[in-house]
């Protein structure tokens, strides 16, 4: 059988207007409301534990009698000397760490952060643990936009990761899971 994923990245916070790096840092929505999606018999929800990304299921998707499964392995990135600062900060500060980071070695990890590796690993496997508890059809993923593309790269073995494609608030991508692999569905 033919899953589905909604990968749905959190509402904006005041961070993602200033260009802050959040990483693990609890920043609250700066959003209002949307309304509810999906039937619940066949859709289930999953969202990381930090609170704007919690909001955001709680406000699209959450409804008496829904359980949203929270999943620490779904936090964002832990950005580590990063967190807090914009990027023209990191690079006045760290200079070159930013490029490092992004076009080097998935390996590499910022200084009291986490690898791209490490993300992919923790974040693939709870979704993956997830699916084999589940029956629904349909699961969203309400999470961040590191996460995301991380998730997202399971789809494109050959180019690891999808620079090309939106992650911004409320970017929400389709990916298709059948027993031997994930593929692209598209971005909605």
């Amino acid at each position: 059988m033919t899953r589905t994923l909604l990968l749905v990245r959190h509402g904006e916070t005041a961070w993602n207007r200033e260009g802050r790096f959040q990483g693990q840092a609890d920043v609250p929505l700066s959003i209002a409301e949307h309304a509810h999606l999906f039937d619940d018999q066949h859709t289930a929800v999953m969202t990381s534990d930090l609170r704007r990304a919690q909001e955001t299921a709680e406000i699209v998707f959450g409804r008496a009698g829904r359980t949203l499964h929270e999943r620490p392995a779904l936090r964002e990135f832990c950005y580590g000397v990063f967190e807090g600062l914009t990027r023209s900060e990191i690079d006045e500060r760290f200079p070159g760490a930013m490029a490092a980071w992004v076009h080097g070695d998935h390996a590499f990890a910022i200084d009291g952060g986490e690898s791209r590796a490490a993300v992919y690993a923790r974040a693939h496997a709870a979704v993956t643990a997830f699916l084999t508890e589940v029956p629904h059809r349909h699961v969203v993923v309400v999470g961040h936009g590191g996460v995301m593309r991380q998730l997202v790269s399971a789809c494109f073995p050959e180019r690891a990761e999808p620079w090309n494609l939106s992650f911004a608030n409320t970017a929400t991508h389709i990916v298709r899971v059948e027993p031997a692999r994930w593929s692209y569905g598209g971005q909605l």
